[in-house]
């Protein structure tokens, strides 16, 4: 749905019904990203994500962009903040025929799917770009055996594997929520310490 932030009333003529729900937001220039359980959008098929215009005034118009996921649940999208590009996040294991495990990167000019192929032991739940690099939530990073990662990780968007920053949860502790402000990443889950300091459910962690 839209509404105009004059009056909060509803914008009836921009609708893009889906058979499912919508988690995930991203809007770029005149056109919006929508991620989430769906199979299609305006009756056409788009599992899990799906590209729509975004313009002030008229109808939603569908892209014929289809990402080409295996599976129909995105939690996450984000854009990149040093590249002409969207980062998108979920439970897939493949993108466009190729092999992508939970992440995956997409060019917002042509809509290609970029080479860039991290592996991830759990769903991604939350992403957010920041200094060039990716971060990413979920129950546990696993990118390989020497690169183990709790709850959340940096991935560099050029090579796909973790950095060395990483930062400590308590054993449950999971991360829901995530944005960047300056050279800060604010978090929301629940957990309730991170490197072995009390945190309950919020904090703010310097990133470089």
């Amino acid at each position: 749905a839209r509404f105009y932030l004059s009056n909060g009333a509803l914008d009836i003529e921009w609708d893009a019904p889906t058979d499912g729900s919508v988690s995930a937001l991203a809007i770029i220039n005149n056109t919006i990203y929508i991620g989430g359980s769906f199979y299609n959008v305006q009756s056409q098929p788009h599992q899990g994500i799906a590209k729509l215009s975004a313009t002030a005034t008229g109808a939603a118009i569908l892209d014929s962009w289809d990402a080409q996921l295996n599976t129909n649940q995105i939690n996450s999208i984000t854009k990149s903040d040093s590249e002409n590009a969207i980062y998108i996040g979920g439970s897939f294991t493949s993108a466009k025929g190729s092999p992508r495990s939970k992440l995956a990167k997409f060019s917002i000019s042509d809509g290609s799917l970029s080479p860039w192929n991290p592996r991830s032991g759990s769903n991604a739940v939350a992403i957010s770009t920041a200094n060039g690099e990716l971060f990413t939530s979920g129950s546990f990073y696993d990118a390989d055996v020497s690169s183990l990662r709790t709850s959340i990780a940096q991935i560099s968007t050029t090579t796909g594997r973790p950095t060395s920053w990483a930062v400590t949860f308590n054993t449950s502790g999971q991360v829901y929520a995530m944005t960047k402000v300056g050279g800060y990443l604010y978090l929301g889950g629940t957990f309730y310490t991170i490197n072995g300091v009390s945190a309950k459910a919020l904090a703010k962690i310097q990133i470089s």
